[in-house]
Order: C-alpha cells, then sequence, then structure tokens
C-alpha cells in the first residue's frame, strides 16, 4: 500500500510536466503525452534510484490518462488509483466546477496562461 501511495504521489508531482516539455520542445502534443514521454524517457534515470521498471511504468500510465474522462480512451482501466489523480487534477484546476463534456482546448489550457510556480508562493507565505 505505501508503494502503490508513493507511485501515485509522484505521478500527481508529474502529471503537468508535459505542459513545460511542450513549450520548450514546440511540439504539439498533448501534455499529456509529453509528460508520459518525460517520465519514460528524461526522468527515468532518477525515478529508477526509487521504482522498478514495472512501476515508472505505472507512473507513466498514470500520467498519460489524467484526463481520462475527457479523452475517452480505450484500454485503460479506471483504476482507484487513476482516479486518485483524476480528481485531484479536476479540484486543482477549478474543472470541478465545469462539465465534463465541453470541449477541452489543450492550447487554451497549456498556452496562454502563464505557468506559476505554487511552490514560491509556499516559500512566500512559509517566511513572512
Amino acid at each position: 500500500m505505501e508503494k502503490e501511495f508513493e507511485i501515485v504521489a509522484t505521478a500527481a508531482l508529474l502529471h503537468d510536466i508535459g505542459k513545460f516539455y511542450r513549450r520548450a520542445e514546440g511540439k504539439r502534443d498533448s501534455h499529456q503525452v509529453m509528460s508520459e514521454k518525460a517520465v519514460l524517457g528524461k526522468l527515468s534515470a532518477g525515478l529508477k534510484k526509487f521504482f522498478r521498471d514495472n512501476e515508472i511504468k505505472e507512473i507513466a500510465l498514470l500520467v498519460r490518462n489524467h484526463h481520462y474522462g475527457r479523452e475517452k480512451l480505450d484500454n485503460v482501466e479506471l483504476t482507484s488509483s487513476l482516479q486518485a489523480l483524476i480528481d485531484g487534477d479536476r479540484h486543482s484546476a477549478g474543472l470541478d466546477r465545469h462539465n465534463i463534456e465541453e470541449k477541452y482546448d489543450e492550447k487554451q489550457v497549456t498556452e496562454r496562461p502563464p505557468l506559476f510556480v505554487y511552490l514560491k508562493r509556499l516559500l512566500i507565505t512559509k517566511s513572512e
């Protein structure tokens, strides 16, 4: 159970890393696909210090599918781990106030608003 928590927590931390990769590399792939590529590619060496290969693949599956309800993906089981990631992402993004059937505009969501560093806000609040 502890390892499952670590996998979900790591996926939650990395699920939107693809937004940065999209901008940095000028790719047209969705941020979910770019997040998966990052986990399986550039980040895998660091992740191997803490996770086995099959666990890294599970993290990649979670980040790739964190918009499961919007994408209607085939051959993906909606596990409790994936549901936790979906719920957390929706609540943090304020999507709990929107209809899941509304059109999701990847470019509008990931390229127009600035990417804000929440850690900076936490550090400023903590030091005051």
